[in-house]
């Protein structure tokens, strides 16, 4: 009996133990609550207190920061970027480039005539297949075949691709961008204007554009009158072989030989008809456009007031505490002269 009471005097004395330790931990944290709401409320006091020692130039920061959005010419600005992608034909890559870096220039410089541009420039587009071609062309080497012409030669199979891409310039690139930049939107008149009009009219270009395209016309009324000619002598073949009694008389090998050499001819005159009437398309202007003047990017530089108003209070606080700091560092300071 006197065993079973001594347990029972020992679990009553844990139970009270565990209770003790409970009743300390949670006045523990009922303490550290107080003091954090404590240190909370002294903090909220403290930067009252800030404040009113400083409402005028924390008012004032604040005010600026609400006004900044509407000094509309000052502050909200539009950048509009235009994109141009062009071939230059006739050898004109050369005034294209001086006429884009002429209006540049003139921009750096505030010209007024073009006080709504920010900048312009041109840069060559680096096809990869162009480049390779031009290459191989160079070294004289069929990429299809892997045939190399007689233009090989020691030096130029030891011309690295890289050193050619580097030793290349910007004229020998068949496409370029223009990138424009402006203050205002433009039109694709003000655009053309500005970067193609000069170029198409220039009287050397367009001198040199009327004349390939009489050539060009000329070349596909011959090939058109020599494809009539050819489809006449088919027909006439033809009938001769149906009708034997006509004064064209042919056996079969020779009859299947002049069709065939007939055939040939057609298709040849008929690639030069489309190839030609391509290149009329193509030579048609100075300045092939492949992308005209899009619109490929508005920046606008605009802040909602109330955002600004907050900038401008929290950055006042960050003034104001900068120069408690400064003061406390000098006093520190002085502290360590004594």
């Amino acid at each position: 009996m006197e065993n079973k009471s001594n347990a029972n005097s020992e679990n009553e004395t844990d139970i009270l133990v565990l209770l003790d330790y409970f009743k300390k931990g949670f006045k523990n944290v009922i303490e550290g609550i107080g003091l954090f709401l404590k240190y909370c409320l002294k903090s909220i006091l403290l930067f009252l207190l800030l404040i009113k020692k400083n409402i005028i130039f924390i008012a004032i920061c604040t005010l600026l920061g609400f006004s900044i959005p509407f000094v509309k010419d000052q502050i909200t600005t539009r950048n509009f970027t235009y994109e141009l992608i062009v071939s230059p034909n006739y050898n004109s890559t050369k005034s294209l480039y001086s006429l884009v870096n002429s209006i540049g220039s003139k921009i750096n410089n505030k010209d007024s005539k073009y006080s709504y541009l920010k900048s312009i420039e041109v840069k060559p587009v680096k096809h990869t297949s162009e480049l390779l071609s031009s290459y191989y062309g160079l070294i004289g080497f069929d990429s299809d075949t892997n045939i190399g012409s007689k233009r090989d030669s020691i030096m130029l199979k030891q011309l690295d691709y890289n050193s050619y891409l580097d030793n290349m310039t910007e004229e020998e690139f068949k496409t370029h961008q223009i990138v424009i930049k402006s203050i205002k939107p433009l039109t694709q008149k003000q655009i053309d204007d500005l970067v193609i009009l000069p170029i198409e009219k220039n009287e050397i270009f367009d001198r040199l554009r009327n004349e390939n395209l009489k050539n060009i016309d000329l070349n596909l009324k011959l090939n058109q009158k020599g494809l009539q000619k050819v489809d006449t002598l088919l027909s006439q073949v033809r009938v001769a072989h149906e009708n034997p009694s006509t004064s064209i008389s042919l056996n079969a090998d020779r009859k299947n030989n002049l069709e065939e050499d007939l055939l040939n001819q057609y298709a040849k005159f008929s690639s030069s008809i489309v190839n030609l009437s391509n290149k009329k398309i193509s030579d048609e202007k100075v300045l092939n456009i492949l992308a005209n003047g899009n619109q490929v990017d508005i920046k606008t530089v605009k802040q909602n007031p109330f955002i600004l108003a907050l900038i401008g209070f929290l950055a006042s606080f960050v003034i104001i505490l900068a120069i408690r700091l400064w003061k406390y560092l000098g006093q520190y300071e002085k502290s360590l002269t004594k």
